[in-house]
């Protein structure tokens, strides 16, 4: 009789941080979807609706991302999975990305509710539309951010699939 080879099964907090990246995915589809299709909006006429949304979005994606960073090294911890403590090398990246977007989001939100005082004070010399400039390599930094956290969900789900 020949020799089987068992395959392991995923263990419940690396189940959780399976999950939870999926759930960050969809995220990050959601945020990705919002930069390409409110981002014109937003620029054009900058009604409260479109901005609105593209923060909470920004926000989704973020907290997204530190919870599954939260799940990821609590894995590692608890369960001694190395590979889900590289994968959290990427949320770590993600989440930086969001940190230094943060004042260019805020001005965008704050910009759509007609508190440009609050934006100048917030920009300090820098004229607006220079600093939404000088942000260009900022937002690309986000977009690879997301492209690799949809990345990190799409194999969490041929994973998640494997396992069952």
């Amino acid at each position: 009789m020949p020799i089987q080879i068992k395959k392991d099964k995923l263990k419940p907090l690396d189940k959780r941080y399976r999950k939870s990246t999926v759930v960050c995915a969809v995220f990050s589809l959601i945020f990705l979807i919002a930069i390409f299709s409110l981002m014109g909006k937003i620029s054009g006429n900058g009604g409260k609706l479109p901005v609105t949304v593209f923060f909470l979005t920004y926000i989704s994606y973020a907290v997204s991302c530190i919870v599954t960073l939260v799940f990821g090294v609590r894995a590692y911890q608890k369960e001694d999975n190395f590979t889900d403590l590289f994968q959290c090398l990427f949320y770590t990246a993600s989440i930086i990305f969001c940190i230094i977007i943060f004042r260019f989001m805020l001005c965008i939100l704050l910009a759509g509710y007609g508190q440009n005082a609050l934006v100048s004070s917030i920009l300090g010399s820098m004229a607006q539309t220079q600093f939404f400039v000088s942000q260009f390599y900022s937002l690309i930094f986000v977009i690879i951010g997301i492209l690799l956290t949809f990345i990190l969900g799409v194999l969490s789900i041929v994973k998640l699939v494997k396992d069952k």
